[in-house]
């Protein structure tokens, strides 16, 4: 998901899964926080670990390539990314642009991870 924010980037809304044990949460969230990674609220459900960002950057590959460079920065292992659908005007070309654009970008990752 992307909406505007006050600087004119867009802010993407999208979450990670870690390879980290949920009893490690307090240590993988000072490590974030040692990193700057200050825009994601940590989680965990059934026994994973997850973050959901709502991180500003020109792109959504930038947005979620620095998520994972900042996570794997601290020794954790990044498992899965989900990007949130949004709501749109399906009749904004401008939109339609990014969105090509950004499944480009997101494939690639996609690969990366692999």
């Amino acid at each position: 998901m992307a909406t505007q924010s006050d600087s004119g980037r867009q802010v993407f809304a999208f979450s990670v899964a870690l390879d980290a044990a949920a009893n490690a949460v307090k240590d993988v969230e000072g490590k974030l926080s040692a990193v700057g990674c200050d825009d994601a609220v940590l989680a965990t459900q059934d026994g994973i670990v997850s973050l959901s960002f709502d991180r500003q950057a020109e792109s959504l590959g930038s947005a979620v390539a620095t998520a994972i460079d900042e996570i794997e920065s601290t020794g954790c292992r990044v498992t899965a990314v989900h990007v949130y659908d949004r709501v749109s005007d399906p009749l904004d070309a401008e939109l339609a642009a990014w969105e090509e654009a950004s499944d480009q970008d997101f494939v690639a990752f996609e690969r990366r991870m692999e």
